[in-house]
């Protein structure tokens, strides 16, 4: 008799990468092999486990496993990782068939859900005292800090209320600022 195909995934498990909260990852691919002789038919991908709900399957992959996969054959699964919550998340891909005597394939999962960004400063006010009129007064520091578990990018600054009268007359704040105790200077003058 011919032999039944057996499918099985090309790692034993699988580690995502860190995912900020909420956001989601860009596609990540795992292989699914029919190491048998004859087509595996009814195929069918979910994902299970306590952190089944911050992973989802993506067909956005070169080789997209369908239906059925042949015998000596491998299909691509994209997995996409949007973190549902902060720490660690586990769940498992689970491939199987409706072929007869074809025991389904598990693919334990991993990944770490990452507290967002989070900008704080260590001044709420200003006080400038009296001013020449016509000239400008020494800058004062606005720290600025990441206390959240992202990179915060896209950093910008401005001041809305009581232009042109306060400005920003210097700063060592880029576009980005790391974790933890990174800081930067905002110099604000009146």
């Amino acid at each position: 008799g011919v032999a039944d195909p057996v499918i099985s995934f090309t790692v034993s498990s699988y580690k995502l990468q860190n995912q900020v909260e909420y956001t989601r990852s860009a596609v990540n691919v795992v292989n699914l092999y029919n190491s048998g002789p004859t087509p595996v038919t009814g195929l069918s991908l979910s994902i299970t486990g306590q952190g089944a709900a911050s992973i989802t399957t993506s067909s956005s992959v070169t080789n997209p496993c369908g239906s059925t996969l042949q015998g000596g054959a491998t299909c691509m699964v994209g997995l996409v990782f949007t973190p549902q919550s902060v720490g660690n998340i586990q769940a498992n891909l689970v491939a199987s068939s409706n072929f007869p005597l074809t025991q389904s394939a598990t693919l334990p999962m991993s990944g770490t859900g990452i507290a967002p960004a989070v900008i704080s400063t260590t001044q709420t006010t200003l006080i400038f005292g009296p001013v020449v009129e016509g000239t400008t007064s020494t800058g004062q520091e606005v720290n600025i800090k990441n206390r959240g578990g992202a990179v915060l990018t896209d950093l910008q600054w401005s001041i809305t209320s009581g232009a042109p009268a306060f400005a920003i007359s210097s700063t060592t704040c880029t576009p980005s600022l790391g974790l933890g105790n990174n800081a930067c200077i905002i110099y604000v003058t009146f």
